[in-house]
């Protein structure tokens, strides 16, 4: 088959696209949180803050804020700042925090209340997305007061030279006012070419700041036949990629890398699956068996967790041809290219031109539903919803549910353009191993003879590690007691919900038409319910 190239220029974004504010559901020592984190657009810039606490907890709770740097660690992190409640709300705390620089951040949320202390974690990763533009009135008015600070200066100067040696009383004469004049040029010329030196130095400054502004890595994607099977290839080409501010990748949930493949335009089929490096110390390559995937024009969506805790998410675009006819029954595949247990492929009709503000039930395979519940809820953008949804069998029972890459459910949300997709689960949008890489001290761990750094390491040594870098695993040396409160707050879950239910944190960022994917994992597999709603204006 021949090598299919990119279709679209690849996009990055940390962990989303299109949709910057973080969620996170969990807990902080013995309470409950609900924490959204408004990052800045611009760096330096204030980040918002809100969290949320049970009505109990709050009535007495003192809550702080501190942003830790991955590689600054608590020595060159600020003191935390208060989060103050809100006024009007008992359960909401509030806080800013100022990012100086673009990083992988830990943002530790304390709430010291009537059963101690505790601590949650939440990643963020930061970076410069835009360059603020001066609003057209005030460019005018500073060029208005520009222009009379110019005007005054050489007024001051012709009257100092033309008067300041006079006797008082005297009139200037003719050679008092030539000098006045020529001096007033000079100054004036003067001026002009601070201006221009001025501007220039802006400009440079400016040209600066746009070179620190977040942009894609550059990736190539190709599919290719191989033997009885199509081969997905996705190679990072930009020069950026083991450059300086690289380090390498860890898995999470398990894998080195999630990918979504979903058709255009009718965003009718999904396939949630799992690459790995084409060889030992191949990071800059990865490859995938694709299911039987109709023919098209597919978006693909890549997230990925570096072990500095900057978690990204890679898109690009490729166009397939229909799939190979079956493979013999004596043709083998390769070990490195066989399916992975947690990949999945859902097809579905295409997206409605006018989708429903309600879609609520979505049919799954052996009669089960899946329903959206409080549906009804109005979906604006701007808005924080709690996604709801409950897996029933065709009797209306509850579906026993089981974890499904340790989480129990994963969701995707994409609008119909492409310009705004998340990967999200029940404890927010955060990545779990930037959580447990953020928890402990990682810049031990950025030297040549590191596990991570090792270019023949397995994922399951890197999943081992990763499992002792956040204390689930015992460990030879025990971590201090500090590190060992901070492992237990960490990974201790949120309130249990109902049997057969699952529920995400979210805002939808834009108005427009969107489609959801829920997946639950159920008697050993992974099953794919498929929504579809409008999302209006605030």
């Amino acid at each position: 088959m021949k090598t299919l190239a990119l279709l679209g220029a690849a996009l990055v974004c940390w962990g989303h696209v299109g949709s910057p504010n973080v969620f996170f559901e969990g807990m902080a020592g013995p309470y409950p949180v609900h924490v959204v984190i408004r990052p800045p657009v611009v760096i330096p810039g204030l980040a918002q803050i809100a969290i949320r606490l049970d009505k109990n907890d709050a009535r007495r709770a003192r809550v702080s804020v501190q942003p830790m740097q991955w590689d600054a660690g608590p020595e060159g992190a600020p003191p935390p700042d208060v989060a103050e409640p809100v006024r009007g709300d008992r359960t909401l705390f509030s806080a800013q925090l100022w990012l100086m620089t673009a990083n992988s951040y830990q943002i530790r949320v304390r709430v010291a209340g009537a059963h101690g202390d505790g601590t949650a974690i939440v990643p963020l990763s930061t970076a410069a997305t835009h360059r603020l533009p001066m609003r057209s009135a005030t460019a005018l008015l500073l060029v208005g007061l520009g222009a009379l600070l110019f005007a005054g200066v050489l007024t001051i100067i012709g009257a100092s030279i033309r008067e300041s040696t006079l006797a008082p009383g005297d009139a200037p004469g003719a050679q008092h006012r030539r000098r006045a004049r020529l001096v007033t040029v000079l100054t004036a010329v003067l001026l002009a070419l601070a201006l221009v030196g001025g501007r220039r130095w802006w400009t440079s400054i400016d040209s600066a700041y746009r070179g620190t502004l977040y942009h894609p890595y550059q990736i190539d994607a190709t599919a290719h036949l191989e033997g009885p099977l199509r081969v997905l290839d996705l190679r990072f080409t930009d020069p950026r990629w083991r450059g300086r501010d690289w380090t390498p990748l860890v898995p999470d949930h398990g894998k080195i890398m999630h990918l979504f493949l979903i058709r255009q335009p009718g965003l009718d089929v999904f396939a949630h699956l799992h690459p790995v490096p084409a060889g030992p110390g191949q990071e800059d390559n990865f490859r995938t068996a694709l299911p039987p995937l109709p023919a098209g024009n597919y978006r693909l969506y890549a997230d990925i967790t570096q072990l500095s805790g900057f978690s990204e998410t890679v898109t690009a675009a490729i166009a397939l041809p229909a799939p190979p006819p079956a493979s013999a029954p004596f043709e083998v595949i390769p070990s490195s290219l066989a399916p992975d247990p947690d990949d999945s492929l859902r097809l579905a009709p295409p997206l409605a031109v006018r989708p429903q503000v309600v879609a609520a039930v979505s049919p799954l395979d052996g009669g089960l539903t899946m329903t959206w519940e409080k549906s009804l809820q109005p979906r604006t953008a701007g808005r924080e919803l709690m996604l709801r949804f409950a897996v029933r069998t065709p009797d209306g029972q509850p579906v026993s549910l089981e974890p499904y890459m340790g989480m129990p459910a994963h969701a995707v949300i994409l609008r119909d353009d492409g310009n705004v997709f998340i990967h999200l689960h029940p404890m927010g949008t955060i990545s779990m191993s930037a959580q447990r890489l953020l928890a402990r001290p990682v810049r031990r761990l950025l030297v040549p003879n590191s596990p991570f750094w090792r270019p023949d390491l397995r994922l399951a040594e890197r999943n081992a590690a990763l499992q002792k870098i956040a204390g689930t695993v015992p460990e030879s040396a025990a971590a201090g007691p500090g590190e060992m409160e901070m492992g237990m707050a960490m990974n201790a879950p949120p309130a249990a919900a109902p049997a057969g239910e699952v529920s995400f944190p979210y805002e939808f960022p834009q108005p427009g038409r969107y489609r959801l994917w829920v997946q639950v994992k159920s008697a050993g597999q992974v099953i794919t319910g498929v929504f579809d709603t409008a999302v209006g204006r605030q």
